[in-house]
This record gives C-alpha cells, structure tokens and sequence, in this order.
C-alpha cells in the first residue's frame, strides 16, 4: 500500500513540473528520482552509523 501512495506521490508532481516547465521534465523527474536515491541511501547510512556508534 505504501509502494503504491510512494508511486501516486511522484506520479502527481504537478508543482514540481510547473516550476521545472513543460519541456525539462524528462530531465527533471529522473534527477528528482535520484536526489530522493541518494537522500534516502545518506540517511540509511547515518542511521546504520548511529547504531554501531552506540
């Protein structure tokens, strides 16, 4: 259920394509996609940092 609300979220990413304009929008979802990567794979090794740190 959440894969499915995570997919709706970036499916209907009307403002994001409004400030990115109607034409950059296959440069703009793949490079928001992998900020969102890579944001996610920072936290999950801070996190796992966090954990042996204790």
């Amino acid at each position: 259920m959440s894969r499915n609300s995570c997919l709706a979220g970036i499916g209907g990413m009307s403002e994001w394509s409004m400030m990115t304009g109607p034409h950059n929008w296959k440069i703009a979802y793949p490079s928001f996609l992998l900020a969102m990567v890579v944001i996610g794979y920072i936290n999950y090794c801070l996190l796992k940092w966090f954990e042996r740190k204790r």
